[in-house]
């Protein structure tokens, strides 16, 4: 079930999407949505920017634009996000679990913030993360469990820590 807001909830496995043309996304999750967080302050919602190699639109809540936001600490993600672009901040610290409710997350770019260490279980629950950027922080520790759970990953870089 999603939420349409004042609608309620719609069954999307119910044969409702039937008949909308190939390649179209419905909108099932407003941005006032009780179930989607408010977008990040300093953050950026592009509502029709595309990528040739992806096949959905990176805007809000599907993609989290907030590189060069001044963000102190990680934004709450919405359950939809697939992209979170979250680099040149002032990110210290990357609590253990902290994406457990980010299971749909396939790239996350952390590059250039001021990441210290990565713990034990850091990324736990990001099954579906096949990109993962952490160049240029601070990194001189890293737990031996630090990346369990990331089954589907593909791109790590760590370069200039």
């Amino acid at each position: 079930l999603a939420s349409l807001g004042e609608q309620g909830p719609v069954d999307l496995q119910g044969g409702l999407l039937d008949g909308l043309p190939e390649g179209t996304a419905p909108h099932v999750a407003r941005r006032d949505s009780p179930d989607v967080p408010n977008l990040p302050d300093g953050c950026h919602n592009f509502s029709s920017l595309g990528d040739d190699d992806l096949d959905e639109p990176l805007a809000w809540p599907y993609a989290v634009h907030c590189s060069g936001a001044g963000l102190p600490a990680l934004p709450q993600l919405p359950d939809s996000a697939r992209y979170a672009f979250l680099g040149h901040n002032n990110i210290a610290w990357l609590t253990p679990n902290a994406f457990v409710a980010s299971i749909n997350l396939h790239v996350l770019h952390l590059s250039e913030n001021v990441i210290t260490s990565l713990q034990n279980y850091t990324f736990w629950g990001l099954n579906a993360l096949t990109e993962l950027r952490l160049q240029q922080n601070a990194i001189s520790s890293i737990d031996v469990l630090a990346f369990s759970g990331l089954t589907s990953l593909i791109t790590l870089d760590l370069g200039q820590n």
